[in-house]
């Protein structure tokens, strides 16, 4: 394999805490209604065609090999609470066609492989399907107008990592033209979905504590306009039982 910059434990641990974090989350909340289910098996496929063969390359040390194996066990653990575990899953809302992702990033995989050799196919399939795994979870929230902090924040950890990555392959394979548009595209392709994603969050969280609740204000508006048309009418002469009725409707009973 090609070398691997200094920094590239940063990555994998910013990326290992980013997968760990939205179980644990979904767990502990009982709610994962704003978790896309497909965005979810689109991560578990990636982790899963990108992770298996690198067990047998030299090259990986011991702890990579078990950041990897993190990883790939917190995505198939997450997919499992979704659609096992959890009964709040938004199936009816979750409605992003993520098979054509698959069967584009495959064909894209196989139109143009840099060798033709099943583990390259496989990481180029995984790169360019990682690169749009974040749509459905888009899509989702744009739907039901709401989303989490544990969803924002593994989001934000996600992309984070996916930066370093950028970085990482413009030190390590600046000098390979193949590997530029499967790795430099796809990341910024992928990041920039993210940057949509966390800007679509924060307006939303943003539109969600801004709105009123119209019913406390429409009743303080109806209590006002009365006072005021109380005070510039003329007091009319009423008999005892009519005079006893605005009581009776502001009782403490009501």
């Amino acid at each position: 394999m090609y070398p691997v910059p200094e920094f590239f434990p940063v990555v994998e641990i910013l990326h290992t805490f980013a997968m760990c974090f939205l179980p644990v989350c979904i767990i502990l909340k009982g709610n994962c209604s704003d978790v896309s289910g497909k965005t979810q098996l689109l991560q578990a496929m990636v982790v899963i065609t990108r992770y298996v063969h690198p067990y047998a390359i030299e090259g990986y040390a011991d702890w990579t090999s078990m950041t990897k194996g993190m990883q790939m066990t917190a995505t198939i653990f997450t997919v499992f609470i979704i659609f096992v575990v959890m009964d709040s899953y938004d199936i009816k809302s979750d409605i992003f066609t993520a098979e054509l992702l698959v069967f584009t990033a495959m064909y894209l995989a196989l139109l143009f492989p840099i060798k033709m050799d099943s583990y390259w196919i496989l990481w180029q399939f995984s790169e360019y399907l990682e690169a749009v795994s974040l749509l459905p979870q888009v899509y989702l929230v744009i739907k039901i107008q709401n989303i989490s902090m544990g969803t924002a924040v593994f989001m934000t950890f996600m992309a984070i990592s996916k930066l370093f990555y950028i970085f990482m392959w413009l030190i390590s394979h600046n000098t390979k033209i193949e590997l530029f548009y499967v790795t430099h595209i796809s990341a910024i392709i992928h990041v920039g979905i993210f940057i949509a994603f966390l800007i679509l969050g924060v307006c939303t969280a943003s539109a969600n504590t801004s709105k009123p609740k119209s019913g406390k204000i429409g009743y303080a508006v109806v209590d006002i306009e009365n006072v005021v048309k109380n005070i510039t009418q003329k007091p009319e002469k009423k008999d005892k039982v009519s005079d006893r009725t605005p009581l009776i409707l502001y009782s403490a009973n009501n």
